[in-house]
């Protein structure tokens, strides 16, 4: 009976090791890329910072106009009332 040669296992064996060690590593850089754009502090929340700032940023332009317009009007009123007690103090 012959010997049979084992050595092609240990080859095998190398290579699923190699095969194994690239699998896992990229799977591991899959799940970290994924948690780059996904995760709380990923490429989504940023968008949605930057599309939320915008909004921010068109309230507060509309609000300072608002205010312009209320402050004209509060000075405008102030003044009527400013002369109506000059005109009152003028008389008396």
């Amino acid at each position: 009976m012959e010997k049979f040669d084992f050595d092609f296992l240990n080859a095998k064996k190398g290579v699923n090791i190699k095969l194994l060690v690239l699998v896992v590593s990229v799977i591991g850089v899959a799940i970290y890329i994924g948690f780059l754009i996904y995760g709380n502090k990923g490429l989504n929340r940023l968008i949605d910072l930057q599309n939320n700032k915008q909004v921010l940023k068109t309230e507060v332009n509309r609000l300072k106009k608002e205010n312009v317009k209320l402050q004209k009007e509060y000075f405008s009123l102030k003044d009527i009332e400013d002369n109506e007690w000059k005109r009152y103090y003028y008389f008396y």
